[in-house]
C-alpha cells in the first residue's frame, strides 16, 4: 500500500497491510490496528476504528472500483498473503512500544500551554 500526504511533501510511505496485528478493545468495542510503515521510514503506527466508523468503511469497500479490483486479483492477493505468511517477522513487543509511545505522545502538553 503507498500513502501520501501533503505534510509529507514528495515523500510517499509504503507499508503492507498483511503485516498489520488487529485486536479489539473490549471497552469501546473499537478494532486497533498496529502496524509498521518500513520504507522510506520505520514508524510504528496504530489506528482505531470505532463502530460508528463501519458504515463508512463498507461504502468503501462497496465502491465499484474497489470490487472489481478484488474480483480482477483475488488469486494475487491469495498468494501474496500465502507468501508474506512465512516471512513475517514476529514482533511481539509492537503493541507495547506502540501504545508505550502513544501514551507517552498523548500526556503530555502543548509547549508553551499552560493549564
Amino acid at each position: 500500500m503507498k500513502m501520501w500526504s501533503r505534510g509529507l511533501g514528495r515523500t510517499e510511505l509504503f507499508m503492507d497491510p498483511v503485516t498489520c496485528r488487529i485486536r479489539q478493545d473490549r471497552e469501546t468495542g473499537a478494532i486497533i490496528i498496529y502496524g509498521n510503515v518500513k520504507e522510506p521510514v520505520d514508524w510504528e503506527f496504530k489506528g482505531t476504528i470505532y463502530p460508528e466508523d463501519i458504515a463508512g468503511i463498507m461504502k468503501l469497500f462497496m465502491n465499484r472500483f474497489v470490487l472489481k479490483l478484488v474480483l480482477k486479483n483475488i488469486r494475487r492477493y491469495v498468494v501474496h498473503v500465502w507468501k508474506t505468511r512465512s516471512r513475517i517477522e514476529r514482533d511481539d513487543t509492537l503493541e507495547e512500544r506502540v501504545n508505550s509511545a502513544y501514551e507517552q505522545i498523548m500526556s503530555r502538553g502543548r509547549p508553551g500551554l499552560r493549564i
